[in-house]
């Protein structure tokens, strides 16, 4: 079988497979960081995650995902991805625009200090309070 010859020798067609199915979840996971304004890797049973989700929940966030790996069969996997890409396995995990903001902690201050509106404006990830009320004048 031609197909079969690309697999290196002593793996099976079934690790092909598997290897196949990994680098796929890989690709949807990078495709979402860059695709959502905002993506958020999370667990259902993390205070530290419930935590930053009140945090955002102040914000009328527009183009949000959220991901809950305790309820993804890849769990494991995925969260070995998120340590390839930002350095770090544990969450909640935290994107804007494309860019890794960090977790529970970082995001906190940068919501204290008044960065995290600033990082979601310049993401179009909400609307500007000024110009939305520019706008509502001209109705």
């Amino acid at each position: 079988m031609i197909f079969c010859s690309s697999i290196s020798k002593g793996s099976s067609l079934s690790d092909w497979y598997e290897q196949r199915r990994i680098r796929d979840m890989e690709r949807r996971m990078d495709y979402d960081i860059r695709r959502y304004k905002v993506m958020l890797y999370s667990k259902t049973y993390c205070k530290y995650s419930r935590g930053i989700k009140q945090i955002l929940a102040k914000y009328d966030i527009q183009d949000m995902k959220v991901v809950e790996l305790d309820l993804e069969p890849d769990m494991e996997k995925m969260q070995d991805h998120l340590r390839d890409v930002s350095g770090s396995r544990t969450v909640p995990q935290l994107y804007i625009g494309g860019k890794y903001i960090g977790g529970h902690e970082e995001t906190r201050e940068k919501d204290d200090s008044g960065e995290l509106e600033k990082l979601l404006l310049r993401a179009y990830a909400i609307r500007h309070p000024r110009r939305e009320k520019r706008l509502s004048s001209f109705v």
